[in-house]
């Protein structure tokens, strides 16, 4: 059976004290120092893959995820209940990278709750499910398409091949 980790990697129990592993400790500088110095968390995963430390008792374990819980866990080197193993400077310069690494997030707007229907005034809601593509679908009375093309929810066929009048395409309230 599988042992479940509840202390943190590099950690270990000893008459009732939370002490540092050694060769843990020195792997968890050398991870932090080599993403520092410009690895990718892939690279750190293999560079603790090559140490030869296993994550678990049971296994190696290691991944780019796991990598990623240890760089962002403070508690190795700014927590009371564990001794520091990791100096606090070079775990907040870790911190601002992963930060500076981050995605930015998307520059459009969140359109829930915002687009409209421009013949009725209605929320119209995304539906992704419809084949062939997105759709938009009015509250109230029609379906709009990713090209524009309307159908009133009566004869969507009819009015699909119709273009609809500029006073019935969606608009973005707030715009």
């Amino acid at each position: 059976m599988k042992k479940k980790r509840y202390l943190p990697f590099g950690y270990r129990m000893e008459q009732g004290q939370v002490l540092p592993v050694p060769e843990e400790s020195d792997l968890l500088r050398h991870l932090f120092s080599a993403y520092l110095e410009g690895a990718s968390l892939r690279q750190t995963a293999e560079l603790a893959m090559r140490s030869g430390i296993p994550y678990h008792e049971n296994g190696n374990g290691w991944s780019k995820c796991t990598v990623s819980r240890i760089l962002a866990d403070e508690r190795y080197w700014d927590c009371k209940q564990f001794p520091p193993v990791i100096d606090a400077e070079m775990g907040r310069a870790v911190l601002q990278r992963r930060k500076d690494q981050a995605s930015a997030p998307c520059p459009l707007p969140f359109l829930r709750k915002k687009v409209l229907c421009g013949k009725c005034g209605s929320l119209l809601c995304r539906d992704s499910r419809s084949s062939p593509g997105i759709v938009w679908k009015c509250q109230r009375r029609t379906v709009w398409a990713t090209d524009g093309s309307g159908a009133s929810a009566g004869n969507q066929k009819e009015a699909a091949r119709a273009l609809p009048d500029a006073g019935a395409l969606p608009f973005v309230r707030g715009a």
